[in-house]
């Protein structure tokens, strides 16, 4: 894109504006509703999710300059559009909540003279927030009851996502947490929205998607002030509205409010595993484990490490990673000399003594990762090999 970043430069979502030009030079383009046996996790902490929120929303925003392109097709257009308003949604939703609470104020001072009731049952009579609240689940709760009735219409497909009732309890539990989660994300999108238009951008970086972990000093850090502002307004609000006026404003005052244990517990391996021995949030691939996922445990490749956490270390030991990873990366001779020195200091001092700027030379050489790979599995020392986390009778199993 023309001009700087943010709303220059490389476009960070570039999925639609290629399927955009590829339509104007005549191609026809078609959304794939089922593609098996490729798979992609969610990131892993709300942290990483919104990460990548931060990201899309640079890219999606940078769309909206796309519009005045000639030779667009409207339908690209609105996909623009629909994709900036994704984000753009968030500041004008948090206005409406304002106003919301502000007109709320002066009905219920308008209604009690000026004094405040702990139960006012007045409210009862104006039908309209009951309307309000109805259309909203309904706009909400539909799409999931019509893929819980698709799943029941299919014969045999209950038992995949952990039968009728675990359907059902799994799409309760979603969408309380994304009731809790909403204006959370409000927040933060908000906060994107605000920081793209004031020209601070942010650059595409690696995603994380192995188990991760929010300590509660990290979900205190990013998600301390949101917890702060909810109750903060809640204790404002509460005296002024009374408690059938405050219900209202539960889920939203509730969901920041929560902020901090929302990050820090759903963040935790062990609850997802607990939920998955209960068949709660399964899907069809972990029940019914499809050939693509069987291949990664047969025995042509049983006598692979299994390596978690670092992924630095992952891409260095895994000969399958550092296969993938090397065949797109390019031979940077220039980078060399430094590169060669830091290949010493991983392999003396350990991986845990690089930095990230560190990692990042020799993770964008291909001869020093082949290198690192190869140093890696040659040696006999034991204290390097579980400082990668190998044992020595591994060393001997693979000839790469």
């Amino acid at each position: 894109m023309p001009g700087r970043a943010p709303l220059g430069g490389p476009l960070l979502s570039h999925d639609f504006v290629e399927a955009a030009l590829m339509a104007k030079s005549g191609w026809e383009v078609w959304f794939v509703p089922s593609l098996s046996g490729s798979y992609e996790e969610v990131p892993p902490t709300l942290i990483d999710d919104l990460k990548r929120d931060r990201r899309w929303a640079q890219g999606n925003l940078q769309h909206l300059r796309l519009l005045a392109g000639e030779g667009l097709r409207p339908a690209h257009r609105f996909l623009f559009i629909n994709g900036a308003m994704s984000f753009l949604a968030a500041p004008l939703w948090g206005i409406f909540l304002i106003l919301g609470a502000l007109g709320s104020l002066h009905w219920a001072n308008t209604a009690n003279n000026g004094s405040t009731t702990l139960f006012d049952w007045s409210w009862l009579a104006d039908p309209m927030p009951f309307w309000l609240f109805g259309v909203t689940i309904i706009l909400l709760l539909s799409p999931k009851f019509m893929a819980v009735l698709w799943v029941m219409h299919q014969r045999g497909q209950k038992e995949h996502f952990g039968g009728l009732f675990n359907l059902l309890a799994s799409m309760f539990f979603e969408s309380l947490f994304s009731i809790l989660m909403a204006p959370i994300r409000m927040a933060f999108h908000s906060q994107f929205v605000i920081q793209t238009l004031m020209g601070r951008g942010v650059h595409w970086g690696g995603q994380v998607r192995g188990d991760q972990e929010t300590s509660w000093a990290d979900a205190f850090r990013y998600f301390g002030w949101y917890s702060a502002l909810g109750l903060s307004l809640a204790a404002l609000l509460y005296p002024f509205l009374g408690l059938w006026h405050f219900v209202w404003l539960v889920p939203i005052l509730g969901g920041l409010t929560a902020a901090v244990p929302i990050a820090a517990w759903t963040s935790r391996p062990v609850l997802g595993r607990w939920a998955r021995r209960h068949r709660l949030f399964v899907i069809p691939e972990e029940v019914r484990v499809p050939p693509e996922l069987q291949a990664l445990s047969a025995d042509s490749v049983a006598y692979l490490p299994h390596i978690e956490g670092d992924p630095f270390i992952q891409v260095v030991v895994d000969p399958r990673f550092n296969a993938i990873h090397t065949a797109l990366q390019r031979n940077r001779t220039g980078a060399w000399p430094r590169a060669a020195n830091l290949c010493h200091k991983a392999l003396e001092q350990g991986p845990q003594e690089l930095n990230n700027r560190e990692r990042n030379i020799l993770l964008s050489d291909r001869n020093s990762m082949l290198a690192l790979h190869r140093a890696v599995w040659s040696t006999a020392d034991r204290v390097r090999l579980a400082a990668w986390g190998l044992q020595s009778d591994e060393r001997k199993l693979t000839d790469v």
